[in-house]
């Protein structure tokens, strides 16, 4: 069963077709848009990505609240640094199955908007084991957008693509865990917050 936090919940009923067809992000995009927005190393201003988020339909000053609600919690979240991150995906109602591909899709167009800014995670470029491990995760990330997409897949009927596609769900908290951990050693590098505060990272809002 899906369970969703809050602001999702009161976002998805006040979703309506027309939102959707206008290009609004259902709760399980939205949620990996914000994942991608939150691990991102350089700063996306609100006025950037809503617009995204919201689709091109005449969008509620509520709405837009519920939207940037649900990004400080997710910001909170991995702030914390106990590792509750919990991704929201689809389940189906059938068989019970995760469906992870939307929430892929959304992280995918969070990346897209500084694709520059993920260079330092090239391989080869690692600073040390723990940047290793993020650029792992960032490689482990494109595979997943790759499955979901089905874009360039040689043979989707692979066993290792039907491997990574069983253990995504425990996969994505972890790497989205690892990503930021990067992202906050990134911050600490230059000396300041990603929100554009001269403190340090952590010391104010450590928001985008």
């Amino acid at each position: 069963m899906r369970v969703l936090p809050q602001p999702l919940q009161q976002l998805e009923a006040r979703l309506t077709d027309r939102d959707l067809e206008a290009g609004a992000m259902p709760p399980t995009e939205l949620d990996g848009f914000v994942a991608g927005l939150a691990v991102c190393p350089d700063a996306v201003a609100p006025g950037e990505w809503l617009p995204l988020a919201l689709g091109d339909g005449i969008a509620s000053q509520d709405r837009a609240g519920l939207v940037l609600a649900h990004r400080e919690a997710v910001d909170r979240t991995l702030r914390d640094g106990s590792c509750a991150y919990h991704p929201v995906f689809d389940v189906d109602p059938q068989g019970g199955e995760v469906l992870w591909e939307l929430w892929a899709d959304g992280f995918a167009r969070a990346l897209a908007l500084r694709p520059d800014a993920w260079r330092a995670l090239a391989p080869g470029l690692a600073h040390d084991l723990a940047d290793g491990e993020a650029a792992r995760a960032l490689i482990g990330m494109a595979d997943l957008i790759t499955i979901a997409t089905c874009a360039g897949l040689a043979d989707p009927e692979a066993p290792e693509v039907a491997a990574l596609t069983a253990a995504a769900p425990a996969l994505i908290p972890v790497w989205v865990e690892t990503l930021h951990g990067w992202r906050r050693r990134q911050a600490a590098r230059v000396g300041r917050c990603r929100c554009g505060s001269e403190q340090p990272y952590g010391t104010c809002c450590g928001l985008n």
